[in-house]
C-alpha cells in the first residue's frame, strides 16, 4: 500500500529532465527517507532543490518494493 511522509528536502538528483533519480527527505523526527522513482512524480529535481535551499517541506507519497522506497507523487506542502 501507499504511505506518505512530509519532510524537508536534503538532496534531489535528476535522472533526466522530468524524472528524479534520487530524493532524500528528513521528517520532523529527524528520520531520513531515500526515494527513487519509476516515472514522473509531478515535480522535477530543480524545483525540489529550490525547496532544499529555502527549507520548505514536501509531501512524498511512496510504495515499498524489495526494500526500496519508490516515490509516486511529490507535492508542495500547502
Amino acid at each position: 500500500g501507499e504511505k506518505a511522509v512530509t519532510g524537508r528536502v536534503l538532496e534531489a538528483v535528476e535522472r533526466d529532465l522530468v524524472e528524479i533519480g534520487l530524493l532524500r527527505v528528513r521528517d520532523a523526527d529527524g528520520r531520513i527517507f531515500e526515494f527513487t522513482t519509476k516515472g514522473p512524480v509531478g515535480i522535477d529535481a530543480a524545483h525540489l532543490r529550490q525547496h532544499q535551499v529555502l527549507g520548505e517541506r514536501v509531501v512524498v507519497t511512496y510504495t515499498e518494493e524489495n526494500g526500496s522506497l519508490i516515490a509516486t507523487d511529490v507535492r508542495d506542502v500547502p
